[in-house]
């Protein structure tokens, strides 16, 4: 069953989930990147070894980006979930859209906030054995078990603070 749909090993996960069960932080996770001014709106963003560019004249930007990052998390959660119930993926593709205005980011005031008031994912799914309640599980779960779904829709804390240095 490890190669139902390419590359999600089902035993893999199972016993993940069951050390998880048996030690909850064992789930927990702490990435801690770092973004560096490149030029204009440009960046570069690292974790590690791992390194991408936002903004600029060739990249995504970082609101392109979120649309991305929640697209790409329901990709990972659509397949990771047909795997587990045992559904052949034939193809899969997540598009993400979201309205929001830039007169804030501007410096234009009473202009309204300058992120998404809005976002809307249409997944294109080819499972042609799904039946229609495993259909609705899977969409059940990509709003239940999506980690970036859940960041997006739920208020959380923000630590902002700039360090001057010479």
């Amino acid at each position: 069953m490890s190669d139902l749909n390419k590359g999600i090993n089902v035993e893999e996960i199972k016993q993940f989930q069951q050390m998880v069960q048996d030690n909850p932080s064992i789930a927990d996770q702490n990435p801690t990147l770092t973004a560096h001014w490149v030029e204009g709106g440009r960046s570069r963003v690292e974790l590690g070894d791992i390194v991408t560019y936002l903004g600029g004249e060739s990249e995504l930007d970082p609101m392109q980006m979120i649309l991305g990052s929640f697209a790409a998390c329901e990709v990972t959660v659509i397949t990771m979930h047909a795997s587990l119930l045992n559904i052949k993926v034939e193809s899969l593709s997540v598009e993400a859209n979201g309205h929001f205005n830039a007169q804030s980011l501007l410096g234009i005031e009473n202009s309204p906030g300058p992120g998404y008031n809005n976002i809307e994912i249409r997944a294109k799914l080819s499972a042609p054995e799904a039946t229609s309640d495993q259909i609705e599980y899977l969409k059940k779960l990509c709003i239940e078990s999506s980690p970036v779904c859940d960041t997006l829709t739920r208020p959380f804390d923000i630590d902002l603070e700039i360090e001057m240095v010479l």
